[in-house]
């Protein structure tokens, strides 16, 4: 996400995202200010700016979908919850390397899943070992955790109320998964998302 203390001002941090297409009257840098306050004072403008984007374009769509997947809500759009309660597995990959980028990028886990780490110290070939476990599982069982049991950290269902912890992957300088719920998975601004997602 950048560099947390990189100075914006409040006219570049508008126009920025009107520049980005944020300058409607529904949602315009006045609207986007009041919906991130918190994150705009615990993180600074340039950081809520890219979370701001993410979230208009993927993550909340994630989170949206897994919330209404794990409601039940069917597919005849009507959010009546007569659909099928799905099962739902959610990770936040986090790992990043020393003098890289600060933080995963879209797509960085495909070498963790695929096992690509053979020869990096013992935390990562773990995590890779975990990670390819899961998803073949994840293939064969619809369910991440192995029959046979891999080593792997139980990793929970996901529901919004009574469940609403993630698997955390990569997290820190020992990336060994755990499951947590954070204001980066719960990500509460993407209510103010729904009606234009689709919701």
């Amino acid at each position: 996400m950048g560099p947390p203390q990189l100075r914006v001002s409040r006219e570049r941090f508008a126009a920025a995202l009107a520049a980005a297409g944020f300058d409607s009257a529904g949602v315009n840098a006045a609207t986007l200010s009041q919906w991130y306050a918190a994150r705009i004072t615990s993180e600074g403008l340039w950081r809520t700016f890219a979370r701001i984007l993410s979230d208009s374009g993927h993550a909340c769509s994630a989170t949206l979908h897994a919330e209404a997947l794990a409601a039940g809500v069917g597919g005849n759009g009507s959010g009546s919850g007569t659909g099928t309660t799905a099962s739902i597995y959610r990770y936040f990959f986090d790992f990043h390397s020393v003098g890289g980028l600060p933080g995963a990028t879209h797509g960085s886990d495909e070498s963790w899943v695929f096992d690509e780490h053979e020869g990096a110290p013992a935390p990562q070939v773990s995590l890779t070992r975990d990670m390819a476990a899961w998803w073949a599982s994840l293939n064969a069982d619809h369910d991440p955790n192995p029959r046979a049991g891999s080593g792997a950290p139980l990793w929970r269902r996901y529901a919004p109320e009574s469940a609403p912890a993630v698997m955390f992957m990569g997290h820190g300088a020992n990336p060994k998964p755990f499951m947590n719920a954070t204001a980066d998975t719960v990500r509460v601004e993407c209510e103010h998302w729904k009606p234009y997602l689709g919701w």
